[in-house]
């Protein structure tokens, strides 16, 4: 409704026998004017909320994505340590070759 007041740019039901229906009508226009830049302002308000929220949807996945790569890098560490005390045996190849 607020969208459609805005786009208002005649006011016929203001025009008539009053004294005052100019001011009326200039009334009416600067009260348009002040809708539209409010709409404006609460849309962009809406569009900076959800540019905020994607942005930190992002950061959470790429939080993650670290997050399993060091454990992916801390396992196999952990592999790497364990087949250095068969290194030069048979078994310790075969453990390697995993």
């Amino acid at each position: 409704m607020a969208h459609n007041l805005s786009e208002q740019s005649t006011f016929p039901d203001l025009r008539g026998p009053w004294e005052d229906a100019e001011q009326r009508i200039q009334d009416a226009h600067k009260a348009v004017q002040e809708l539209k830049s409010y709409l404006k302002q609460q849309n962009e308000q809406v569009t900076s909320a959800k540019e905020r929220l994607e942005t930190q949807k992002r950061a959470q996945i790429e939080k993650k994505r670290i997050q399993r790569s060091q454990t992916d890098k801390n396992k196999l560490q952990q592999n790497l340590e364990a087949l250095q005390s068969q290194i030069g045996t048979q078994p310790g190849g075969y453990a390697f070759e995993k």
